[in-house]
């Protein structure tokens, strides 16, 4: 059996040996290529919720770390573009308010009421459409560079008899009650953004 000892040792089991490790490495080079293909495909289609998953997050080695970053850069894209469309969600919805207001003005003039004060109302909210759009500006500057803007002092009282004043013009059979004192100042705010929350509040609660 010389021979047949001789080729057993000499090819045979070597040839095993390495077969084995080949299909080992292959797959396990294979399966996380595999599964990153997936991932990145089903990313590029659409699907931003899409990880790569812990299986290959948990190992230590290169695959691991390739697969850890990809999460991390999935999750920030994802955010990003989450963010983005609600921007353009939330700007459209704004815009609609001075909109409404210069339409209701123009419909004034053509019926001849108060056409000096229309035309101060349409360019009141000309302002307010530009205004918009320098706060997307600004709020793009914000979450990249993340300022503190609570630096304002100012007299709420005058913010909401102006923000209910819009409102009854752009609502004039609603009926606003307000209770405020002559005064009410306000320190390390922001008098813009609390201005259009609570002209949000106020102008869903009169149209719903």
């Amino acid at each position: 059996y010389m021979s047949h000892a001789f080729w057993l040792f000499r090819f045979v089991i070597p040839f095993m040996a390495l077969l084995a490790l080949t299909v080992y490495i292959y797959r396990y080079v294979m399966k996380p290529l595999q599964r990153f293909h997936y991932a990145t495909q089903e990313f590029s289609r659409g699907n931003y919720q899409e990880r790569i998953g812990n299986s290959e997050i948990n190992s230590n080695d290169e695959f691991g770390e390739i697969a850890r970053t990809f999460d991390e850069m999935a999750e920030r894209t994802s955010t990003v573009i989450e963010h983005h469309r609600n921007l353009i969600s939330d700007m459209s919805h704004e815009i609609r308010t001075p909109i409404s207001r210069i339409e209701l003005a123009l419909n004034c003039i053509e019926r001849g009421i108060d056409v000096k004060g229309m035309f101060s109302r349409i360019e009141t909210e000309v302002r307010n459409v530009r205004r918009l759009a320098e706060d997307t500006l600004t709020l793009a500057w914000i979450e990249n560079e993340r300022p503190d803007l609570r630096k304002e002092t100012f007299d709420l009282t005058e913010l909401v008899d102006s923000i209910i004043e819009d409102a009854s013009f752009e609502y004039p059979n609603a009926n606003i009650s307000v209770s405020l004192p002559d005064h009410l100042v306000l320190s390390h705010s922001s008098q813009r953004a609390l201005g259009q929350a609570i002209e949000n509040v106020i102008r869903n609660g009169l149209r719903y």
